[in-house]
């Protein structure tokens, strides 16, 4: 879990991006995929919904993907996301295909008290 998430001090919609929580991916930087998410924080939430997607296609079968819904309900927080990334990469025995899913959940107990649960599942060959 990144740092940001567990000193959080209140709850938020800001969804938690699957390929943040892995360092090893060795994928190329600065692509649709590496985009920010929603930098700024309003001052004042509201119960609602939200899905955030984005994409890439390339060559060598490259193709990649990060979805994330995340939802606030008074005290709650979710966000559920998935990330895929796969390529035939620039020379032989060079492909990778990495999925990484994740769902993160946060509930204000107190003002100056939150409880948070994440699981992260990640499968694929690199």
């Amino acid at each position: 879990m990144p740092q940001a998430q567990l000193l959080q001090p209140w709850i938020n919609l800001n969804p938690v991006q699957p390929r943040l929580a892995v360092a090893d991916l060795n994928i190329i930087t600065n692509t649709a995929l590496q985009s920010q998410v929603l930098m700024n924080q309003p001052l004042v939430e509201r119960n609602r919904a939200q899905l955030v997607a984005s994409g890439i296609v390339g060559s060598n079968s490259t193709i990649g993907d990060e979805v994330v819904a995340s939802a606030l309900y008074d005290r709650a927080s979710i966000s559920v996301g998935q990330f895929h990334y796969g390529t035939d990469g620039f020379r032989p025995n060079n492909d990778q295909k990495h999925n990484v899913y994740n769902a993160f959940l946060q509930y204000a107990i107190t003002p100056k008290l939150n409880l948070q649960a994440e699981i992260r599942r990640r499968n694929g060959a690199r």
